[in-house]
């Protein structure tokens, strides 16, 4: 895992995301599951990188139901802000905005200001990509 994270945020596991994969499957066969979901949330951030939003939303969704019955949630920010983005990917703009939403109200609630600075930093970049409405001009 830790070879892995620094490979996919300089892009170098865009062939090879497998090397990340194994290690944090690996850990989830050995019942190692302190933060279980921040390595899950890295991993899935690196499929949305590669194209694959339906896996990496399959492992968020995964990685959150352990989360919450372990009661472990000092990420789940975290993977609510990638969900969000991933969510976007697929064109659903209002449950990307609500899943962003939830990230920034969860990091609050944790008084995490990082993390919270890190889903309105997302929250930004969608109110941005949101199509300006054609202006009409005076007669």
């Amino acid at each position: 895992i830790v070879l892995g994270l620094p490979l996919g945020e300089n892009g170098k596991l865009a062939h090879r995301p497998e090397i990340l994969e194994g290690a944090v499957d690996e850990r989830w066969r050995r019942g190692a599951m302190n933060i279980q979901s921040m390595w899950v949330t890295c991993m899935a951030e690196h499929m949305l990188k590669v194209g694959r939003i339906d896996d990496a939303l399959a492992r968020l969704d995964q990685v959150e139901a352990d989360v919450v019955s372990r009661g472990e949630r000092f990420y789940l920010s975290e993977l609510w802000r990638v969900r969000g983005r991933a969510k976007l990917l697929l064109g659903l703009r209002e449950a990307a905005e609500e899943s962003i939403l939830a990230a920034q109200r969860l990091a609050r609630e944790l008084g995490s200001p990082p993390l919270e600075l890190r889903a309105a930093r997302e929250a930004a970049l969608l109110a941005s990509s949101r199509p300006r409405a054609k202006r009409r001009r005076p007669p």
